[in-house]
């Protein structure tokens, strides 16, 4: 058992250069700017992919996205979690889950013996459109045929009802006590009627098992959202009052709106979509407060606030709390805080707006954690106490016409916040390059235990780190890990570059270039000119990186790999695979099947 209790707290869309520790020029992080005094502060930390459903995965399991059978998973059938490390060394774990992907259906809350789930009834179906949009993209389109597709879709609905009906058992058994935690979440003011809500999904439950070929063709073949679907049929499936409440509300706010937008924005989005970070902050101090007994504990939970929409304020008053933090950053208080719910900025103004508004949201996340680290202090906690942060990964706000973190790792949605501080151990700067596979490991070696087997990450005070020479992200555009039918987006950071590479542009990739990628990050820092050129020595140096990650991965098959990298590509498959190159299962991707219009590029 290790000699220390531990909080973990991890942020959502975390960008570290609007964090005013690591030297942005408005005062975003007050409370952490004096945390950071006497801790490790990695100033050169990585997600290794850009959106939760991945960059979860090495956070907490410390492995590789692409590894195990890729991401779709989360930390099933992986090395064990941070979590589920520490519970088996007998720590009292207590955790927090506000997003669908790091929830008991991925693993991840295993290793709780208490653990909550605090996200929106319709994020369920919007998790299996999600791991299934793609597979039903190469369906219609030809490439995946009947059973391949039921193959692959089967399993996520199966799942998805079974998770749908225990949301609807913990709704109507602890409704209450989850809403005396958190009053003002969307979740808890849906008002559905949950005994209505599970016979719906019964109902299309039925209906997959009897033609699951059938239910797809119906229900699923041209769906994009939930709302088109299984969450069109309860969105009345509420309970009367509330209903009316609902219909009558609409009705005045769409009146209000000809006369006050603003207002009426407001009212239409007062209930944040998960417990705002007081709220958070509120319950980790609570749960802080009634601790029983001197086993050590480990407390984690996830900060929503800094992910479209950014929110800043408490409770479902927020709106009118945000003024105060635009007037601290030294922005105009008048700025409408409703702007977030527009839609995409259409001009350079409009982006202001909505980076301002993500500084807000970064304020007061920071003023919530600074109320958990204060009762850690004021409840003699400090001196047996290690407390690590960090984010999941960025957020682009407009740099690349992007806003969201889609698919490329680019600085903004890569690089990410990560620090430490643990009794006895002084405050330190690590300048070396760290991942987010090294955060577990670095909790660990901090609480006085050895890393999980399995995983892959070093403490970020190791000389492994000190000694990295690179970091290697990697992704699919989106979600939906099929390898033979997708393209795989990979990235090497260097301490002076960054290479942005893809075997070819996959279709639902709607920013940025079509083309490979290199940056001189000295000369570059905000990645604007590409330097991309097939003979370029960073390229020619970085490829059989690139070639040694995919040999790596079963499931991408040596000729493919071949045709992507040539005799680099050739010379990995050799070394990794003993010379077989046709070892995977056969590659329907390597030809690729990239969408009409979209050109084909090649690291060759």
């Amino acid at each position: 058992m290790g000699s220390h209790n531990v909080l973990l707290l991890t942020v959502d869309t975390w960008r570290s250069d609007r964090m005013s520790f690591y030297g942005y020029d408005r005062p975003t992080t007050p409370a952490l700017d004096r945390f950071a005094e006497d801790a490790i502060v990695c100033d050169n930390a990585y997600a290794l992919g850009p959106f939760t459903q991945i960059a979860c995965v090495p956070l907490f399991t410390s492995s590789r996205p692409l590894s195990y059978g890729g991401y779709d998973g989360g930390a099933l059938g992986r090395p064990d979690t941070v979590f589920k490390h520490f519970k088996e060394a007998g720590y009292r774990t207590w955790g927090l889950s506000t997003v669908h992907w790091v929830s008991h259906v991925f693993g991840y809350l295993d290793g709780f013996d208490d653990a909550s789930e605090v996200f929106l009834l319709n994020a369920i179906p919007g998790m299996a459109l999600n791991l299934t949009r793609d597979t039903l993209h190469a369906w219609r389109n030809g490439h995946i045929d009947d059973a391949g597709m039921l193959a692959r879709v089967s399993p996520v609905m199966n799942d998805m009802f079974g998770v749908i009906h225990r949301y609807c058992d913990t709704m109507l058994a602890d409704g209450k006590a989850l809403r005396a935690r958190f009053p003002d979440c969307k979740m808890i003011n849906d008002g559905y009627d949950f005994h209505k809500v599970r016979a719906t999904t019964a109902r299309h439950q039925a209906d997959f098992e009897r033609d699951p070929l059938a239910y797809v063709q119906l229900r699923l073949r041209d769906v994009s959202t939930p709302g088109e679907w299984i969450a069109g049929d309860w969105r009345y499936k509420r309970r009367p009052a509330k209903l009316l409440r609902e219909v009558a509300g609409k009705a005045a706010n769409k009146l209000l709106a000809r006369f006050n937008p603003k207002r009426a924005r407001f009212r239409n989005n007062r209930f944040t979509m998960t417990p705002d970070a007081h709220a958070i902050a509120d319950d980790i101090i609570r749960a802080l407060e009634t601790r029983k007994g001197d086993q050590p504990f480990l407390i984690w939970a996830h900060f929503k606030d800094t992910h479209q929409p950014f929110v800043s304020g408490r409770g479902r008053d927020w709106f009118r709390q945000t003024p105060k933090y635009l007037e601290s950053l030294g922005y105009d208080p008048d700025t409408d805080p409703g702007a977030v719910f527009k839609g995409r900025p259409q001009s350079e103004d409009d982006w202001q707006v909505i980076r301002s508004l993500y500084d807000c949201a970064v304020r007061s996340t920071d003023e919530a954690v600074g109320r958990i680290l204060d009762a850690v202090d004021a409840l003699g906690l400090r001196d047996r106490t290690v407390i690590g942060l960090a984010g999941d990964h960025g957020e682009e706000l407009g740099e690349h016409g992007d806003y969201g973190h889609a698919v490329c790792s680019y600085e903004h949605t890569s690089r990410i916040p990560m620090l430490f501080r643990s009794p006895g151990f002084d405050g330190r700067r690590i300048e070396g390059l760290v991942t987010s596979l090294d955060f577990a490991p670095t909790i660990a070696a901090l609480a006085g235990l050895d890393a999980a087997p399995g995983w892959e990450g070093a403490p970020a005070t190791s000389e492994t780190v000190a000694g990295r020479d690179y970091v290697l992200t990697e992704a699919f555009c989106r979600g939906d890990c099929i390898f033979a039918h997708r393209p795989p987006y990979l990235g090497i950071r260097t301490k002076r570059h960054k290479y942005l590479w893809r075997e070819y542009c996959d279709p639902f990739h709607e920013h940025g270039t079509d083309r490979q990628e290199l940056y001189d990050l000295a000369a570059d820092p905000g990645e604007t000119r590409n330097l991309y050129a097939l003979d370029h020595p960073v390229v020619r140096e970085l490829n059989p990186i690139l070639a040694r990650r995919l040999a790596e991965i079963p499931e991408f098959s040596g000729q493919r790999i071949i045709d992507a990298f040539g005799d680099v590509g050739r010379a990995a498959v050799r070394r990794l695979r003993n010379g077989n190159e046709t070892d995977a299962a056969p590659s329907q991707a390597s030809s690729a099947h990239p969408a009409p219009g979209q050109p084909r590029v090649s690291g060759k």
